[in-house]
């Protein structure tokens, strides 16, 4: 069974904000998105299919929210990565 209700009234009001941004981070919009649907009670693998996604990464969304809060939700939480896609071969 999902659990409910594991977002303050606070936290709640946060990520509908988020939600409500015209100009926001993707990432961080999917993220606010699949908390407030797991918040509301549905299911991971409900939240996986309506979002693209796959449902370990909802649930590691869902383990790393309760880990560290809001300040998890921005790209800026992870290290940077050389990208692969610019570099040229010689």
């Amino acid at each position: 069974m999902q659990k409910r209700n594991f977002l303050s009234s606070e936290e709640r009001a946060e990520l509908r904000g988020i939600m409500r941004k015209r100009k926001g981070d993707g990432l961080e919009v999917r993220r606010a998105n699949a908390l407030l649907l797991l918040n509301e009670g549905k299911s991971t693998s409900f939240v996986a299919c309506v979002l693209y996604l796959d449902a370990e990464t909802v649930r590691e969304w869902r383990r790393m929210f309760v880990a560290n809060g809001m300040s998890w939700l921005p790209m800026s939480a992870y290290p940077e990565r050389e990208s692969r896609l610019g570099k040229r071969r010689e």
